[in-house]
């Protein structure tokens, strides 16, 4: 679908509605792909028309709005919605007041019922980074934080670890973060969900390549110097000191994860690099 702002005046709208749903659960989660070629003060809104006893001929409610954005680039979008009656899911979009020459696109819409990642990963160029990284090299991502306060990071290993070519590796790290003071350590009984997306556009023929790990309190490690300690503690306290691509500094924490996450046969089948780009999707709860 797209929402063309070329012309109209400020404020002019366009919409986007779905046939009905009914829920059986009071999760969901819409995913689409969002590509800006309009102003960079389009926006794009996401409501619901719910349908009630109250409000028998529906009652719209706002749930997320999107404006500017990365553009020139294929965006994804993960929004919850939360409805326990019938309801049908509705685009809006709106033209700004910047010049515009095109307008805002929506492509592979997905509707489930299933809970949203919390954080999604894309890594641009991705295949000229298997071409070029070379095996035993880490790309770490961003530092994500849990719902209930605890940093965390994963590490990649694109071509594998020494002695491991052709697979490609992941590690899950505990990080240094601004709620360290009032979290629980060792950090008890977590589950990380690692997750490399497959791309295909319809939802139901998607099979993702997931991997999880629990945080085991009692879990423990000894160091080179032959002291004991508990592998998910306080990354202040058992992580090492180091410096983010911004100049900053944290503390992170022993990975743990699998050494063969992938293997680049499969990472090279299905739909897991699209227009050169993999997205990876995390939650930590």
């Amino acid at each position: 679908m797209h929402f063309s702002t070329a012309k109209g005046t400020q404020g002019s709208k366009a919409y986007l509605e779905s046939r009905l749903f009914y829920p059986k659960k009071c999760s969901q989660c819409l995913q689409f792909y969002h590509y800006n070629s309009g102003g960079a003060d389009d926006q794009l809104n996401i409501w619901v028309r719910e349908y009630t006893a109250e409000n028998p001929k529906g009652a719209l409610r706002l749930i997320q709005k999107i404006s500017g954005g990365h553009q020139g680039s294929w965006e994804l979008y993960h929004v919850k919605l939360n409805v326990s009656d019938k309801f049908r899911v509705v685009f809006e979009g709106v033209k700004g007041r910047k010049p515009s020459k095109g307008g805002l696109s929506l492509d592979d819409i997905n509707l489930s019922e299933t809970k949203c990642p919390q954080y999604t990963w894309r890594i641009r160029n991705f295949t000229s980074l298997l071409a070029k990284t070379h095996a035993g090299y880490e790309t770490y991502s961003p530092r994500f934080l849990s719902p209930d306060g605890y940093s965390f990071q994963i590490d990649l290993y694109i071509n594998g670890v020494t002695g491991s070519p052709n697979e490609m590796a992941i590690y899950f790290h505990l990080t240094s973060g601004p709620n360290d003071d009032k979290l629980q350590w060792p950090c008890p009984w977590r589950q990380a969900s690692m997750e490399l997306m497959d791309q295909n556009p319809d939802i139901q023929h998607r099979m993702n390549n997931i991997m999880m790990i629990t945080t085991d309190p009692t879990k423990t490690s000894t160091d080179s110097k032959g002291n004991v300690k508990y592998f998910w503690d306080n990354p202040r306290k058992v992580g090492s000191l180091v410096t983010d691509s911004n100049g900053s500094s944290f503390y992170r924490g022993p990975g743990y994860g699998y050494k063969s996450y992938i293997t680049h046969d499969r990472l090279k089948s299905r739909s897991f690099i699209k227009g050169n780009d993999v997205i990876f999707l995390f939650s930590l709860e």
